[in-house]
């Protein structure tokens, strides 16, 4: 991943690390500027806040890197982050890769 965003980072470091806590997460994706391909995604935070499914945030971690956000893809990532929160180096690596 070259040049991560803004909402990528904080994505990121929720999913992978827990911080920050998802209603910090969300105020602070709900600041950014973002292209209009996520506008349905920040409708949805605007609407549930703290309540968005992190389902919602992976498809839209998967959008901001230009993929789709597929039912197979939003699952495979989050497994993915769910290994690599855990320590799992090569599901860490297999993380950034299937953003790249």
């Amino acid at each position: 991943m070259s040049n991560p965003t803004r909402m990528e980072t904080l994505l990121d470091g929720y999913l992978l690390e827990g911080r920050p806590a998802k209603p910090e997460l969300v105020a602070a994706l709900l600041k950014e500027t973002a292209s209009a391909n996520v506008g349905p995604y920040l409708e949805g935070l605007r609407l549930l806040r703290d309540r968005t499914p992190d389902l919602a945030l992976v498809a839209l971690r998967l959008t901001l890197a230009g993929k789709s956000a597929s039912d197979a893809g939003v699952v495979g990532l989050r497994d993915l982050a769910e290994r690599a929160r855990k320590g799992d180096s090569d599901a860490l690596q297999a993380y950034r890769a299937a953003l790249a």
